[in-house]
């Protein structure tokens, strides 16, 4: 990983919030948004000598530390709370404040060495391996100072890391994870033991904590388990509320992060990821209009947090996209299409251009790509300039775009023509290793594409037979993906399959068919929709009446008029 900050500008969209930057709903529709610089950082830059402020709205998390200058342990709590929040970089800066304020604190330096490692969304960078490990070497070297608590975690993060850059890093993670759990066995009652425990466990095994069912793999019970007891003991504990949410979302039962996701909205509202932080279990729960709000706020709380001192805000990119992700899902197409163009915007080539990056890029920029296709703006997509050349994914996704248009202004030479081009990209090699965050490769995501594209070229020919097969494969290889927020694949094939199994009049199957979207996407207008024509058209009238109320209430705010789950 280089070892660089990122600048990126980002046109917010602001609604709904008490912000200084609002734009109202009016202005989305009609105006150009305003312009505010968000930054992040990706890896945290140890030669950086500016001090951190105490920051407001942080919260009231508080970890007792062996220090008697009281700045110094403000610092330190402000360094774990910014940590429970995802934010490293500044985590890191005031961990490292709090040891100049008191250089004999052996925490301070615990608290470093704590935010340079590797968490459930980014590895370690191989770069800092000297420098952590001299952080532990002298939080070591300052333990006798501290109490046995203070000890154990030392000790525990000392397994951490080490010394030989070339050193196992499964292992060291797997060490630690060992290490915390006689920390949290000593100290049952140390809250924070066990969250930074149930967290050691999820680093070791990042994003793959259920199956595609949503059951458990064999690791996810006591990383659940855990942080249950700390939420039954205190359900104000920052981190436990934040790692709860990750631990759960995809199981089948995400509901039962819905407290945590209440919570998280106001327990520490400066921190802008952990207001954004609810969104994961709305979307999974179906509350949809409440993901568009916290995640309007996040993107708020981050503008504010810059122009307040910080330096970095933790992936600001991450709340746009989501956003896009429930407005769509509420029919807000405007307002969605608007979100996704400023995403776009957003993303400078360096960005793009970066090896370890650039997979997540390019999926970040293609989102309005997907949502010209989901709401059916082809004469848009035509007009769309293409990606640069060394874009392979991008270019691969522009093609989709293309042939979904072509497919509905009835070209059908031209769809053949982007058909065949998408298919000799998913062969690429470079696109079988490009991944999306760590998750799905840009490939499988093409291939997907290429399905999708095949079944509606001859769907629009009305040659059925031969439409549904590579649409039963993508929803196959849709349900295959590894678990990703917002999912990797934004458009939902079964509502491209459920309508033309629709068009084909096979209701049963396409009954069957929306029910099943439904429980990926709860109460969604569009499955919704597709649902109550299924039951029209079987003559359930007065199951049909009670699905068009749940469509109504799903889509009461939005701004299409659907005749078809899909455009």
């Amino acid at each position: 990983m280089k070892n660089l900050f990122l600048l990126i500008v980002l046109p917010i969209i602001l609604t709904g919030s008490s912000s200084s930057v609002i734009i109202s709903k009016e202005s989305l529709q009609t105006k150009a948004p305003s312009s505010i610089p968000l930054c992040y950082g990706f890896s945290i830059d140890m030669a950086d000598t500016s001090r951190p402020a105490l920051y407001n709205g942080l919260g009231m998390h508080h970890l007792k530390v062996s220090t008697k200058n009281d700045f110094a342990a403000k610092y330190f709590n402000q360094g774990i709370i910014l940590y429970y929040g995802f934010n490293h970089p500044e985590a890191y800066r005031s961990f490292k404040e709090a040891a100049r304020l008191d250089p004999e604190m052996a925490m301070a330096y615990w608290g470093q060495a704590l935010s340079m490692g590797p968490n459930i969304n980014m590895p370690m960078d191989p770069t800092k391996t000297e420098e952590v490990y001299q952080l532990v070497q002298k939080a070591l070297s300052l333990k006798g100072k501290s109490t046995e608590t203070e000890q154990a975690y030392i000790d525990a993060i000392a397994k951490r890391y080490s010394k030989d850059p070339k050193a196992d890093r499964v292992q060291l993670d797997k060490d630690y994870a060992a290490a915390m759990k006689l920390v949290k066995e000593k100290y049952p009652s140390d809250l924070d033991a066990l969250t930074l425990y149930a967290e050691s466990l999820m680093d070791i095994h990042p994003w793959d904590f259920w199956t595609a069912e949503g059951k458990p793999k064999p690791w996810t019970n006591e990383i659940v388990e855990t942080l249950e007891t700390v939420l039954k003991k205190d359900p104000s504990h920052v981190g436990a509320n934040h790692f709860y949410i990750h631990a759960v979302e995809a199981s089948d039962k995400p509901g039962r992060g819905l407290a945590s996701a209440d919570r998280l909205q106001t327990l520490v509202p400066g921190a802008g990821h952990l207001v954004h932080m609810p969104s994961h279990i709305y979307v999974q729960t179906g509350q949809y209009d409440k993901g568009s709000s916290v995640n309007r706020e996040a993107i708020s709380v981050d503008t504010k947090s810059l122009k307040d001192g910080m330096k970095s805000v933790a992936y600001p990119e991450h709340n746009i996209h989501f956003l896009y992700t429930t407005l769509a899902l509420e029919g807000k197409s405007k307002e969605a299409l608007a979100n996704a163009r400023l995403l776009q915007k957003s993303i400078p080539p360096e960005f793009l251009d970066d090896p370890l990056f650039s997979g997540y890029a390019q999926h970040l920029y293609s989102t309005y790509y997907f949502a010209m296709v989901r709401f059916g703006l082809w004469d848009d997509i035509l007009k769309e300039k293409a990606p640069a050349e060394k874009y392979k994914y991008l270019q691969g996704l522009y093609h989709y775009a293309k042939g979904m248009a072509y497919v509905k202004t009835n070209k059908p030479d031209s769809v053949l023509k982007e058909h065949s081009e998408l298919l000799g990209l998913i062969a690429a090699k470079e696109m079988q290793e490009l991944a999306i965050w760590q998750t799905n490769t840009a490939s499988k995501l093409l291939q997907i594409a290429a399905d999708v594209l095949e079944g509606e070229f001859y769907a629009a020919k009305k040659d059925y037979s031969k439409a549904l097969l590579p649409l039963q494969k993508a929803i196959k290889q849709e349900d295959a993906l590894v678990y990703n927020e917002p999912f990797d694949w934004p458009n939902p094939v079964r509502n491209n399959y459920g309508a033309i199994l629709l068009e084909n009049n096979r209701f049963t199957e396409a009954e069957s068919v929306y029910n099943k979207a439904l429980k990926k996407y709860p109460d969604n207008g569009w499955s919704l929709f597709g649902l109550y024509q299924t039951l029209k058209a079987e003559n359930k009238t007065s199951e049909a009446e009670i699905i068009k109320k749940r469509y109504d209430k799903a889509f009461a705010n939005s701004d299409l008029k659907l005749t078809s789950s899909r455009f």
